[in-house]
Order: structure tokens, then C-alpha cells, then sequence
């Protein structure tokens, strides 16, 4: 029960201290190991506490859904070369999520897939844009957590993945 309490204060005194210095974390230093266990795994449990693995601490601290960007311009999956193109006029992008009728990601392309063909009106009928997208290297899912994230990114060395929902 004291420990409990104990804890509680610390918790108090973490939030008083980061309120009146406008910190965004505190450092606590605890003598007594058992005790210094006790209220990390208080502190902890609030969602309040960094470790020593301050890479790690911070992968825990971000959200899939806060890093998603969501400024692409997607293209039909059985649209022509003249669609990817027009998509291209209107984007600040070279990557274009592929979607099917229903909305659904089905790949990608990048303006380098595209940049020697689309010069060539003659074509802008008669190519598919699902014959010239990739499939992507990983996919990320919205609730999934930050370290298997940056693990598919470091896996793929891509620098964008697709977010999908449970839905696609």
C-alpha cells in the first residue's frame, strides 16, 4: 500500500513537473531498485514513462496514423495510359496508388514506370495501367504497431508503403 502510494504521488509530481516546465518528459532517478520497479510499471501503465532505449521508447510513443499521408492521387486499376497521365497533370507525387472499382489498393506505379511511354499519345488508349503496376513491397496496417512498421521499412528499403484498413 505505501508503495502504491508512493507511486501515485511520483505520478502526480511527474505530471505537476512537466505541466510547469512545458516538458514533454521528466526523468525520475530511484535508489531503491524494488521501489524504482514499482513505480516505472505505475508510471508505465499511464503511458507516461521513456526508457533507456530511447529509439524503442519513442517507436512506442508514435502512431501509425499520425505518419500516414494521404496527398496521392490514385489511378484506376483497368484505366488507360491517357488516365495515368491526366493523374499526372493534377500531382505533386510520382507514386500512384492503384485502386479497383470498389476502392480497394491493388498496386502501385511511379511516374519512372510511365516517363518514356507517356510522350506517346498513340498509346494513351491501348495501355492498361494494370499491366504496368507493381505490387507493393509490404503493406502497413492502420492499428499496427510503429516497431514492425519501421522493421517492413527497413526490410524493403521502400520509401513509401501502403496503409490499408481491415477493409483493404
Amino acid at each position: 500500500m505505501a508503495s502504491e502510494l508512493a507511486a501515485e504521488e511520483v505520478v502526480r509530481l511527474v505530471a505537476s513537473v512537466r505541466e510547469e516546465v512545458g516538458a514533454e518528459s521528466v526523468t525520475l532517478v530511484c535508489s531503491r531498485i524494488g521501489h524504482a520497479a514499482e513505480v516505472a510499471e505505475r508510471i508505465a501503465a499511464q503511458g507516461e514513462l521513456l526508457t533507456h532505449d530511447s529509439d524503442q521508447a519513442v517507436l512506442t510513443l508514435l502512431k501509425t496514423e499520425d505518419l500516414v499521408e494521404n496527398d496521392f492521387t490514385p489511378v484506376p486499376y483497368d484505366g488507360t495510359l491517357g488516365d495515368m497521365v491526366e493523374a499526372i497533370s493534377r500531382s505533386r507525387r510520382n507514386l500512384f496508388p492503384v485502386l479497383d472499382a470498389e476502392g480497394r489498393f491493388q498496386g502501385v506505379v511511379t511516374l519512372d514506370d510511365v516517363r518514356e511511354m507517356m510522350f506517346d499519345r498513340s498509346r494513351y488508349d491501348s495501355v492498361r495501367i494494370y499491366t504496368i503496376m507493381k505490387s507493393a513491397p509490404a503493406f502497413v496496417y492502420q492499428d499496427e504497431r510503429m516497431e514492425s512498421v519501421m522493421d517492413k521499412f527497413e526490410s524493403t528499403q521502400a520509401w513509401n508503403l501502403p496503409v490499408l484498413d481491415d477493409e483493404n
